[in-house]
C-alpha cells in the first residue's frame, strides 16, 4: 500500500486505478479471512502514523512491513496485536526475513538478513 499522493507523483497512465488504502485493506482482509488465511502480512509505504491506524482498524493484520525510517537502525513496534517493522536504511537493499509463527498464529520470532 502507498499514500494517495502517488497519483500525482508517479504520472500514471489513464488506465491506472488507485483506491483509498483503508478501503482496499478492508476488502483484502475480509477476502483473505474468507479464504481461511491464518496470517496476513501487509507491505506498506504509508508511514508510521497510517500504519498504526491500519493496525488499530484491522486487527486481522498480523505484520506490517514498511519503508525505511530514514535513520540508522530498524524500528519494530507492537500496535495492538500487529507487529510493525520498518527497515533500517533508505539504501537499495534486499532484506530476507524468516518469520516463525506457531499453530495458533502467534509470532515466535523474526530473523532478518540485510544484503546491500
Amino acid at each position: 500500500m502507498t499514500t494517495m499522493d502517488i497519483v500525482y507523483r508517479s504520472h500514471p497512465s489513464a488506465e491506472t486505478i488507485f483506491s483509498n488504502p483503508f478501503d482496499k485493506a478492508d476488502f483484502i482482509v475480509k477476502r483473505l479471512k474468507n479464504l481461511g488465511v491464518d496470517v496476513i502480512i501487509l507491505l506498506s509505504q504509508l508511514g508510521e502514523e497510517m500504519n498504526q491506524m491500519l493496525a488499530q482498524q484491522f486487527l486481522e493484520i498480523d505484520i506490517i512491513i514498511d519503508k525505511p525510517v530514514g535513520t540508522s537502525g530498524k524500528k519494530v513496534e507492537k500496535c495492538g496485536n500487529t507487529l510493525i517493522i520498518q527497515s533500517e536504511t533508505d539504501n537499495y537493499s534486499l532484506i530476507e526475513s524468516e518469520i516463525n509463527i506457531d499453530d495458533e498464529g502467534n509470532l515466535l520470532f523474526i530473523q532478518e538478513n540485510n544484503y546491500v
